[in-house]
């Protein structure tokens, strides 16, 4: 990592502070998943936003399901300070530890404090962008349910593709519904029905995170 290692060899020159009182901060882009270890190979600490990603939010709701509750944060926007407490754009920290091992010999430790935040009104767009989505999906299989078995729509191919490109689109709320083509022996002028299902487990565990970030 050579920017932060020219970096830490400028800091150790000018003498400014004890290794263990600096922080060096950085966007998203500096304490990736991907290369966490160069950063922690250097004698300082390092603060910096992480990109949510899936094992974030896994043990996220892992510390949830083990009793952990969120905190208050206060609001530093400006333009809340004349507003009451209750109108305020409010926000929730929940913090824990970490423990980052590199392989070496012998192998170095580091902890690391990951602290996730969640902001009331980002909640509330992620939450209404997903229930549109879901609307707008549920209305178009609905009107493909009554157009099985009339015009093209005779095998269960073309029906499940024409829901993947008429109902599901590039709308991520697709990955809640599960679709299924019937076929009815009994039933031979309209033999095939679309059925759909959602998934709320996987529903209320996205719904939890909603306005989350690290």
């Amino acid at each position: 990592m050579p920017p932060g290692a020219a970096f830490s060899a400028h800091v150790q020159l000018a003498h400014f502070l004890l290794w263990e009182d600096i922080i060096l901060m950085g966007d998203r882009k500096m304490p990736t998943a991907a290369h966490p270890l160069p950063w922690r190979r250097l004698p300082l600490g390092s603060l910096g936003p992480l990109t949510l990603q899936a094992q974030h939010g896994q043990a996220l709701r892992d510390l949830l399901a083990a009793g952990q509750t969120w905190q208050a944060l206060p609001s530093r926007a400006k333009r809340d300070t004349a507003k009451p407490p209750a109108q305020r754009t409010g926000s929730q920290g929940l913090g824990h530890t970490v423990a980052i091992t590199a392989p070496e010999a012998p192998p170095r430790h580091w902890s690391g404090r990951p602290l996730s935040r969640q902001a009331s009104a980002l909640a509330s767009w992620e939450a209404a962008r997903r229930h549109n989505a879901m609307q707008a999906i549920e209305a178009e299989l609905q009107r493909r349910q009554g157009l099985v078995n009339t015009y093209d729509d005779k095998t269960p191919t073309i029906i499940t593709r024409r829901v993947q490109s008429k109902a599901f689109k590039k709308r991520q709320a697709q990955k809640y519904c599960t679709i299924e083509v019937v076929h009815h022996a009994d039933r031979p002028t309209a033999p095939l029905a679309l059925r759909s299902s959602l998934d709320q487990a996987q529903l209320q565990q996205d719904t939890a995170l909603d306005g989350v970030s690290l």
